[in-house]
């Protein structure tokens, strides 16, 4: 079956069918109204799996904005690109060509399922490709609403859903795909990478890991305390670019820990139900565990039935410890004092490149310090998590975080192969053509000098 439909995928590929700027803008347009129609679907879709709050819902419906920026640009993107030749070339003319790949495959995560499927999803039919598209089973209603919507606006010859487990996607990984853009952890992104390498295939992968937030003593610690906890609680914490833990000046560590606490207090009432609930019995369990190797500061409480974390602040004893040494993905907080902000960062340039960096500091120094001291995916200074709401701007990782960065026009170029172009004229100076004499070598050393 799978390989029935990347087959017909390529034979409508090679008929050229996707290439016109007219049948591009069109699958954009039809894409853009089925998510549209289909709005509160989502919504309900999104509660129905993660008890996921409407107004968190919305930040994965905002996409249209998104597809109405590559509808605007995408004539532009697709022109030929001329750059002048070199004398060696002259006469001549040299251009680039961006050429559509052919097929690719998205395989999509459970935590943000309709954006992390539908942001790469249009740089892929902006750029004239055919996509077979893997979303996470473990959301499961986002997954068949996901289905549904590709399939009753997509002939399968062009967009694609396959459902189903791991095995699934050990079997979609067996097939040779043009590229593979991959959402998801990094030991599931080194599996992925590993099999696209059997048959050279390129990959984007979009992965995770540790992102810490740095709060250095001249920080304002009530906008701190707020946006900190904004950005680490949204879905319950089960966000890759979620602050994973807290570096805070010991001079300040009591005022930020109590400003926390109020927050906590005032985001997430006990009648509360703007907090998400944690995707599995085996994702709630894995926390569990984790909390309970660290000191609890504030909250605490969990609910197995329900699968319910409270929002927790942890005193971690030990950097050794296991929450220390993988990426949270829930609603537990660990902070960490420090005396000594060049310490920390020697710190972290010994751990895994992170996928984010926030850093609290009203000056201007410390943030150029930092922001050049340290590799990241991406860096926020004085908030949290909004670096990803610009499509005009690159999103990805680096090292164990991912490769390869998306959004807007980066997604269109992931998705495009730039063909070098020359062409010459019959006019020539045949100097390169032996017999070879003097007049050629001065005329070759002449070319390559300096």
């Amino acid at each position: 079956m799978l390989i029935d439909i990347i087959t017909q995928q390529r034979e409508y590929f090679n008929r050229g069918v996707t290439l016109g700027y007219n049948f591009r803008i069109q699958q954009l347009q039809k894409l853009r109204h089925a998510l549209v129609t289909h709005k509160q679907e989502i919504v309900n879709a999104l509660y129905q799996d993660l008890r996921r709050p409407e107004l968190e819902a919305y930040f994965e419906i905002e996409l249209v904005k998104e597809i109405d920026y590559v509808i605007k640009n995408l004539r532009s993107w697709m022109k030929v690109q001329y750059q002048l030749p070199t004398i060696a070339q002259m006469p001549a003319i040299t251009y680039r060509v961006p050429q559509a790949i052919g097929n690719i495959l998205i395989i999509s995560p459970w935590n943000y399922p309709f954006e992390l499927t539908f942001r790469p999803l249009i740089g892929a039919i902006a750029a004239g490709n055919c996509i077979i598209i893997k979303p996470s089973e473990i959301a499961l209603n986002s997954s068949q609403l996901i289905n549904k919507i590709i399939t009753s606006n997509f002939e399968p010859n062009y967009i694609a859903v396959v459902e189903g487990d791991a095995t699934i996607t050990q079997q979609l990984l067996q097939l040779r795909f043009d590229h593979i853009f991959f959402t998801g952890s990094t030991a599931v992104g080194k599996i992925i990478a590993t099999a696209a390498a059997k048959n050279l295939t390129p990959t984007t992968l979009e992965l995770g890991g540790k992102s810490p937030v740095i709060v250095c003593s001249d920080a304002d610690i009530k906008l701190t305390a707020k946006r900190v906890l904004w950005g680490k609680l949204i879905n319950a914490g089960q966000t890759c670019i979620a602050p994973d833990y807290v570096l805070v000046d010991r001079k300040i560590y009591p005022q930020l820990l109590l400003e926390l606490k109020l927050v906590l207090k005032e985001f997430y009432p006990t009648t509360s139900n703007d907090l998400g609930r944690i995707i599995s019995l085996q994702h709630w369990q894995r926390l569990v565990n984790l909390l309970e190797s660290a000191t609890v500061l504030a909250g605490g409480k969990t609910n197995q039935e329900e699968l319910y974390i409270e929002p927790t602040l942890l005193k971690v004893n030990s950097r050794q410890d296991a929450i220390m040494n993988e990426e949270i993905f829930g609603p537990l907080l660990p902070i960490i004092t420090f005396d000594n902000l060049d310490t920390e960062i020697a710190y972290l340039k010994h751990q895994e490149r992170p996928l984010a960096l926030y850093l609290f500091s009203s000056n201007p120094n410390i943030h150029h310090y930092v922001s050049t001291q340290i590799v990241s995916g991406g860096m926020v200074i004085n908030d949290c998590v909004l670096h990803i709401s610009n499509h005009r701007m690159p999103f990805g990782g680096i090292g164990n975080s991912g490769h390869g960065a998306y959004h807007g026009r980066y997604t269109f170029d992931i998705f495009t192969h730039y063909k070098t172009v020359l062409k010459r004229f019959k006019f020539e100076i045949p100097w390169r053509y032996p017999p070879y004499n003097k007049l050629k070598l001065f005329l070759i050393k002449w070319l390559t000098k300096k």
